[in-house]
């Protein structure tokens, strides 16, 4: 995914530590710091009963703090065109 999002001009900051009140929050896979955007790989096990509860616990703490989050799965990535899309249009502020 990053070789596919750095390919299209849209090189992300990987393994970003998000900061809030002097608290880290999350190391997240990519970010774009200036945007407030973050993009999270989930891989299967995100999906358990007791993971996806803290997972997303962790991603209203980060969209609380301002960030936008693309979260995206195995299944994503089969179709990188469209994941670089979705990245892109967060990037210019198109809600999709």
């Amino acid at each position: 995914m990053r070789v596919a999002l750095v390919l299209a001009g849209l090189a992300p900051e990987p393994q970003y530590e998000i900061w809030d009140d002097g608290r880290l929050l999350a190391r997240v896979d990519f970010a774009w710091p200036e945007e407030r955007l973050l993009v999270e790989y989930e891989g299967a096990y995100h999906f358990d009963g007791v993971q996806i509860v803290r997972d997303d616990a962790r991603i209203a703490a980060l969209e609380a703090a301002g960030w936008r989050v693309i979260r995206i799965s195995a299944a994503d990535l089969r179709d990188l065109d469209t994941v670089v899309a979705r990245v892109r249009a967060a990037l210019l502020g198109v809600r999709s």
